[in-house]
């Protein structure tokens, strides 16, 4: 593996050298980056890109004078800071900063992925089913709406034409990936709208959709938020299993 990021160094920083030094820019002037960090391919394996990391580190205080060797330490280790550092005249120097950020965003959003799904398996989930007449789209026949905020719930809305176990267990299924992919509370409102599409695969939900129909056919009426009053019951989702 290290023979593998070594190549990879060497294909990515093998442009000349220069030897010009880095400074803090002036007050209110953005960094310079000769490489777009988010356009840099970083290794998906935890341990090739830790060690591209440590690297690209040695390489970045290779380069500089070694009277700012601790200056870009510091400023490496306060993410917030080393951000701020501008590099003039070494485009090289400016790669492997490019480089050292791609790294560690790319760390970021994989922890912030294992954070939310972490989320998806600490509690039970109330949801709201509610049956509507028909959608401004013909083809769809449930829409899963969850919403934010202190008030945030979960609701499916399912055409009544399009009331069946498997429907509405699509539906549920529907709810539940998104609960594992954003956790039980959503950083911003999710909106799925399922269309008609041949037949519907069998989910885990196939039992409790039965259920939750037999309670819909009673007929009771309820609030539904931005809906107006619909049929309607609430039910309760168990904890999603951890990816």
């Amino acid at each position: 593996m290290r023979s593998f990021v070594t190549m990879m160094i060497l294909l990515l920083f093998s442009s000349g050298c220069g030897t010009d030094s880095m400074s803090t820019p002036p007050e209110g002037r953005k960094p310079r980056f000769d490489v777009d960090p988010s356009k840099v391919t970083i290794p998906s394996d935890a341990t090739a890109r830790d060690l591209l990391e440590r690297q690209v580190i040695e390489q970045i205080t290779a380069r500089v004078k070694p009277k700012e060797q601790a200056a870009v330490l510091e400023a490496i280790r306060d993410d917030r800071r080393g951000r701020a550092w501008a590099v003039y005249g070494d485009k090289e120097l400016s790669r492997l900063f490019s480089v050292l950020y791609a790294i560690r965003d790319a760390r970021a959003d994989e922890e912030g992925m294992r954070s939310r799904r972490a989320l998806a398996s600490s509690q039970e989930a109330n949801v709201l089913v509610a049956v509507v007449e028909s959608f401004p789209e013909p083809s769809v026949f449930a829409q899963v709406t969850r919403s934010t905020g202190p008030h945030a719930r979960n609701v499916v809305l399912i055409r009544r034409s399009a009331l069946s176990p498997a429907r509405l267990a699509t539906a549920l299924e529907a709810v539940s990936e998104s609960r594992r992919m954003d956790g039980d509370f959503p950083r911003e409102e999710r909106i799925v709208l399922l269309r008609d599409s041949g037949p519907v695969a069998p989910t885990v939900h196939a039992a409790r959709a039965a259920t939750i129909i037999s309670k819909l056919r009673s007929g009771a009426l309820r609030e539904v938020p931005g809906h107006g009053t619909l049929v309607a019951t609430e039910v309760t989702l168990p904890p999603e299993p951890r990816r």
